[in-house]
């Protein structure tokens, strides 16, 4: 099983096989030159993100890279929409933000976040 960096809320990752993931976006070569020695380099930095109909929402081009690697990855499945695009947010904040090394900098980030607008 392929383990991602980026663990940020391990208890809504769920280990989803390749073969049963469904790509609904194609991959761009000029991004796929860019990304695959990134790949090489550091492996999976984000989990991939699916819908409930296992849907490939955030993470194609890791797919179409590791599919024939490995048997299974670690994903965040999203329950809802709301879900969803909030992995795809996070994924992208730890993409760009990398090598950021505490997951709980990340996860208190979040959670301010979430209190402030509770406020």
């Amino acid at each position: 099983m392929l383990e991602p960096c980026y663990q940020i809320y391990k208890d809504k990752l769920k280990e989803i096989k390749f073969k049963n993931m469904k790509t609904l976006f194609p991959t761009f070569n000029k991004f796929v030159k860019k990304i695959n020695p990134d790949f090489e380099k550091n492996g999976l930095l984000c989990p991939i993100v699916l819908d409930k109909n296992m849907d490939i929402r955030s993470g194609t081009h890791r797919y179409e890279y590791f599919k024939n690697k490995y048997e299974s990855t670690l994903c965040y499945v999203g329950q809802n929409h709301q879900e969803t695009k909030f992995f795809q947010f996070l994924n992208v904040f730890c993409w760009e933000n990398h090598p950021v090394k505490k997951p709980e900098l990340l996860k208190s980030m979040y959670e301010k976040a979430v209190e402030s607008v509770r406020e």
